[in-house]
């Protein structure tokens, strides 16, 4: 289950249909939260075993060749300037993650020095952001 999903089933079990005005929008967000937590929880090993495969498919991706490629580009077009706070860039953040094989577009990239790739991790909510 992912956001959207849990967000259409709080809509629902709160009595709203289609794309009908929601009233009280923080109620069906946090009924949302709720329904992912639940389904997390239910689903626990299901997603853990998921997000190990995901991890080690993207540990293989950054290792191939089109992945460096795209990140000396990026690295490059931004003159290896940190675009958070103008150090030197020695590392590519995505700003989303895609499924493994579709490319990225420029746009979803940024040129950061470690210090700032490190922070933009943990704002993400992410313990061990991945290096790349």
């Amino acid at each position: 289950m992912d956001w959207d999903e849990a967000m259409e089933q709080a809509k629902e079990e709160l009595g709203y249909s289609g794309d009908e005005y929601i009233n009280d929008f923080d109620e069906v967000v946090e009924l949302a939260k709720d329904i992912l937590y639940e389904w997390k929880e239910e689903n626990l090993e299901e997603v853990k075993q998921q997000q190990k495969e995901n991890k080690e498919e993207y540990q293989d991706y950054l290792k191939s060749d089109r992945w460096k490629k795209l990140r000396e580009f990026i690295l490059i077009k931004n003159n290896f300037k940190c675009q958070d706070d103008g150090e030197i860039a020695t590392e590519v953040h995505h700003k989303r993650y895609v499924n493994i094989g579709t490319p990225w577009e420029q746009y979803e990239l940024v040129a950061l020095c470690s210090k700032c790739h490190k922070k933009r991790h943990k704002i993400k909510g992410e313990e061990n952001g991945v290096s790349s």
